[in-house]
């Protein structure tokens, strides 16, 4: 009897159990994507911010529950990671400060409108146990020029805050909300871009650099730390109406 007892607890194991130890390697697997994946438009003290999240095809594997460490390198620059370790549907900035132009060897940079432009290689690490993956994203450096276009933008942001404060208050976002603010895609004419961040948004504001009425205004929102794109937008015809007329529209792709 006593045998018989032992043949069938084995019998009745549940399916899908293994009996063959997995490897801490195998556990350990993982890829990782950043966004995006090259910056072609920046100046010199711009703090150029990168995404990195998990590649949704790999982040269920055996060993999702350990978190993902994210560093990252570049020459002549500063280098800040937030939410640097990250699991399954976490996001990752890595922001880059270049300090000098990264042609400053006397080298041209024929092949760009900006021959003077050289770019900053962006080297990311990412571990988790003992896996290390590694992409390098490029940072295109156009000039050190001084931009100072702070007050006209954040003169947009504020165009939009009664708003969302009013129709929208489960986004949080009101006068009361502090901003960091920062210029991207300089160069761009015509239309004019500008990121601000909160400590839960980032918020892209962009203006039709027209007259009346053609003067629109666009922001769109992201979840920092669990959104790789803007999730929601808004647009006001006019920014110079006496009673602009706020609407949600689709949000484009991340502006970098």
């Amino acid at each position: 009897m006593f045998r018989v007892a032992i043949v069938l607890a084995i019998l009745v194991l549940p399916i899908g159990c293994s009996l063959v130890p997995t490897g801490p390697e195998e556990q350990d697997e993982f890829e990782f994507k950043v966004s995006p994946s090259g910056i072609d438009d920046s100046v010199v003290d711009q703090e150029s911010v990168l995404l990195v999240h998990l590649d949704p095809g790999t982040e269920d594997s055996i060993g999702s529950s350990k978190k993902v460490t994210i560093s990252a390198t570049a020459d002549n620059s500063t280098i800040t990671v937030i939410n640097d370790e990250i699991g399954p549907g976490d996001v990752a900035e890595v922001r880059v400060k270049p300090s000098t132009m990264p042609n400053d060897d006397g080298t041209s940079n024929d092949d760009s409108p900006f021959p003077d432009s050289g770019t900053v290689e962006v080297t990311i690490r990412a571990e988790r146990g003992t896996v290390v993956r590694e992409q390098t994203v490029g940072v295109t450096v156009v000039s050190d020029e001084e931009i100072i276009i702070d007050p006209e933008a954040a003169a947009v942001r504020e165009l939009f805050i009664p708003f969302l404060a009013q129709e929208h208050p489960e986004l949080g976002i009101d006068t009361d909300t502090e901003w960091e603010n920062e210029i991207v895609t300089p160069h761009v004419l015509i239309v004019t871009h500008y990121l601000f961040f909160s400590e839960e948004w980032e918020m892209h504001v962009c203006w039709h650099v027209m007259i009346p009425p053609h003067d629109w205004a666009r922001i769109e929102l992201r979840r920092r730390f669990s959104e790789t794109e803007p999730s929601l937008a808004f647009e006001v015809t006019s920014r110079s109406a006496d009673e602009p007329d706020f609407k949600e529209i689709e949000p484009s792709e991340l502006w970098r």
